[in-house]
């Protein structure tokens, strides 16, 4: 099931009045597992790429802030952020995900193609914006689905990885058979868990040791590097209860926040020496979506927002579509060895632009064409994009009529052709009468339907 991420706060019905008043509550995140071996609880730890961790919240000292009443209800939310955007690069890939990873953003430009709009998310407009989609026409075919907000695939279930044991003798709640809530859940695009035990009004007293809260599960990525702390959501959203605190037994519905918060930091230690970032596509020349007019010589330049590195064989796939491979090439299917595939500059001379050149002319009139990485290219996020071949569609409407032609005749003479020059039909680097007498060729030519859409 497809993980809501954009929908209201769960547990509103465990409160109606939230106040914000201080405690000397803690709460901490530790790991106890690393590859389903048990390991010392630690709220910081070391790991390699791949590896999973199965982290626990520890919930203790209430005592004295619940003047010795019972803790009924807590609620402990994480930033979902924080499992993504680490200090180095790669993720944190909470268990169950399938979906495009979630990115902060400034402007749209900024964010990766497949969920290219920067946004708030929710009711929550105050917190700094996430990337996100529209519709399912934004997502990349292994993500192909918009579902609130996040590209996602079918086995998407991020919820599998946040949940609570109430079976543990040292959950909180342990022995207190009215349980009103006991659960993890995505609330807002943020994972929450925590637990209810006083439908009677009472609740466990604090004895002096931490009690098992919660359970988060999350695997590095194979590209991961670097330090990742994976911290607490603490803003306060009045009813919705997006927040990390406590309420105790004797109060109608007055939640206290904790005092302290330890976050859990985990370091990835790689064979490779760790990036600055990982890179994600941002844009392209020409713009996703449409199309290439040279009958030779067609480029594309995708833009990055960090410094990728050269694609090795396999990690850029680009292929012919057809109806039967919208859903991803077959064996056969990839044609990127046959292109010239080179780094260049942007306008502030960070090496952030890879162009695609056709020196072969295998790019055929009429067709359409996907270049994609599905997330094998090291340090660089997935993306795909999609261009028609239109030869003489100098003004990039799909078509080829006679206002191509104009638009041609008021480029000549062009004499130095950039790589993705609309008006240079033969690629040969200039604009003169043989590019208009070579679009005069392709009139009319229509529209050319996507195959997978």
């Amino acid at each position: 099931m497809v993980a809501q991420i954009l929908r209201s706060c769960a547990f509103t019905v465990l409160a109606i009045l939230y106040a914000s008043i201080a405690t000397g509550a803690t709460v901490a995140l530790k790991a106890v597992k690393v590859n389903d071996e048990a390991i010392v609880p630690s709220s910081s730890i070391t790991v390699q790429p791949g590896d999973s961790i199965e982290a626990n919240v520890f919930i203790s000292g209430w005592n004295d802030d619940l003047l010795g009443a019972g803790l009924e209800t807590y609620q402990v939310t994480f930033d979902a952020f924080s499992f993504f955007e680490g200090q180095g690069q790669g993720a944190l890939i909470p268990l169950g995900w399938d979906a495009m990873p979630l990115a902060t953003c400034p402007v749209d430009s900024l964010c990766p193609i497949g969920m290219p709009i920067c946004r708030g998310r929710g009711i929550r407009g105050v917190r700094v914006p996430f990337c996100t989609c529209d519709g399912d026409a934004d997502c990349p075919s292994f993500f192909p689905t918009c579902v609130f907000g996040l590209c996602a695939g079918p086995n998407h279930n991020a919820e599998a990885a946040i949940f609570v044991d109430t079976e543990r003798k040292d959950f909180a709640h342990f022995s207190f058979e009215e349980i009103a809530a006991a659960r993890g859940i995505f609330v807002e695009g943020d994972p929450a868990l925590g637990s209810t035990s006083a439908l009677s009004g009472i609740g466990p007293l604090d004895v002096g040791q931490a009690l098992y809260g919660g359970t988060v599960v999350l695997g590095a990525s194979l590209d991961a590097c670097g330090l990742f702390i994976v911290d607490f959501q603490t803003q306060d959203i009045g009813i919705g209860l997006c927040f990390v605190g406590l309420k105790r037994t004797d109060t109608d519905g007055e939640w206290f926040r904790f005092a302290e918060l330890t976050p859990l930091q985990v370091l990835v230690e790689s064979e490779v020496v760790c990036g600055s970032a990982t890179a994600s596509a941002v844009g392209a020349d020409p713009p996703v979506g449409t199309g290439m007019s040279r009958a030779s010589e067609n480029a594309i330049e995708v833009q990055f927002d960090a410094e990728p590195t050269a694609p090795g064989p396999g990690e850029l796939v680009i292929y012919k579509l057809h109806a039967h491979n919208c859903n991803g090439p077959g064996p056969s299917d990839d044609m990127s060895g046959q292109f010239d595939l080179t780094l260049g500059t942007d306008e502030h001379g960070h090496s952030r632009i890879l162009r695609i050149l056709d020196a072969s002319g295998l790019f055929e009139h009429g067709k359409w064409y996907r270049i994609m990485n599905n997330g094998t290219w090291p340090g660089v996020m997935p993306f795909e994009v999609d261009y028609r071949v239109v030869v003489g569609d100098a003004n990039n409407n799909g078509m080829v009529q006679f206002s191509d032609l104009a638009v041609i005749n008021q480029a000549i003479p062009t004499f130095h052709t950039g790589p993705t020059d609309r008006n240079d039909i033969n690629g040969d680097g200039f604009v003169n009468f043989a590019d208009l007498a070579l679009a005069n060729a392709y009139i009319p030519t229509v529209n050319s339907a996507h195959p997978c859409k």
